[in-house]
């Protein structure tokens, strides 16, 4: 009696844990199957086909247009490196932005689990530690936050919408959107017109220019004991050297307190005139409807670049 009960449990429970089994597999292959078709649409490097030729300066309505990601961060972190697309002979450099808001956004962003966000432009150093400089590039600050418009299509030297203007400083309270907009360069921004940035050039009224200093004589240098007789020790050398750093660090520092002093009065002087954050947004919400669908080929966010030519560029003209 027993024997029979445990053949028929087992035959009966049989193709309910055939079914189970089929289901979790039919389950894990269809999940398997579409994180594998997103990682690829995620993952696919651009082509020469993919490849959209943008203007180096671009007005803002051009830049809304061509940027289907627009978002704030603070940038947290600077390397050198390369992409696979283009090997290491091109240089990159590699900009995480962490704390990042999106302002709109109407194609996949990779973030990494932290919601970090990296992006890229050629030049830095490479592996080989020759440098290289492309200009004009973008200039991001670690520590500082910025406003970034990333454009659509393929590119090679920067994913930014524009060479080195699809991207505002932002200076202010983190996460603040009454935070004044500046350019890359420090100016504030103070108005749109007719879709082109036009920003305050600050004037110091009350800088004077400084007294020239005639220089020392030779005499006048030894008797403040300015001249050495003899050469000095590595240890005196080592603690001029170390003298000299913190000097430097210690006029560093106070040239960056200075600024910020000048750059809070600026802006409680011209209260009024600099764009918040709050206003540069609402602009871009204006443009949003009236460019939407005009750029074709913006659409599709790409963090690698197209690959290179095998020839290369012709820099200048071949003389035989």
């Amino acid at each position: 009696m027993v024997t029979r009960y445990r053949h028929r449990g087992r035959a009966a429970s049989r193709p309910i844990l055939i079914r189970g089994v089929l289901a979790t597999f039919l389950a894990c292959l269809w999940a398997s199957t579409g994180c594998t078709i997103m990682q690829a649409q995620r993952q696919r490097a651009p082509t020469t086909d993919d490849l959209v030729v943008l203007s180096p300066n671009p007005g803002l309505r051009d830049m809304v247009g061509v940027s289907p990601c627009i978002f704030t961060g603070t940038v947290t972190g600077l390397r050198f490196g390369h992409h696979e697309t283009t090997g290491p002979e091109f240089p990159y450099t590699f900009v995480r932005f962490s704390g990042v808001q999106l302002v709109t956004t109407s194609g996949q962003v990779r973030r990494g689990k932290d919601g970090s966000l990296e992006i890229s432009y050629l030049g830095g150093i490479g592996e080989d530690l020759h440098g290289m400089i492309v200009n004009p590039s973008p200039k991001f600050t670690l520590g500082s936050r910025y406003i970034v418009f990333l454009r659509g299509g393929g590119w090679r030297t920067s994913p930014l919408a524009g060479a080195d203007s699809g991207y505002f400083l932002l200076w202010g309270d983190v996460d603040d959107d009454e935070s004044y907009v500046l350019s890359p360069a420090g100016l504030p921004l103070q108005k749109i017109v007719d879709g082109t940035p036009v920003f305050v050039r600050p004037e110091r009224v009350d800088s004077q220019p400084e007294a020239e200093v005639a220089p020392l004589t030779m005499e006048e240098a030894r008797q403040l004991g300015l001249v050495r007789e003899t050469e000095p020790t590595p240890q005196e050398i080592k603690a001029y050297t170390e003298r000299r750093r913190q000097r430097d660090a210690h006029a560093q520092v106070e040239a960056r307190r200075a600024r910020e002093t000048e750059r809070s009065a600026f802006f409680a002087h011209q209260r009024g005139k600099a764009m918040t954050l709050s206003e540069f947004k609402k602009e871009i919400e204006v443009l949003l409807p009236a460019t939407r669908g005009q750029y074709k080929g913006f659409d599709r966010l790409y963090s690698t670049p197209v690959p290179f030519p095998e020839e290369g560029f012709r820099l200048a003209p071949v003389t035989k």
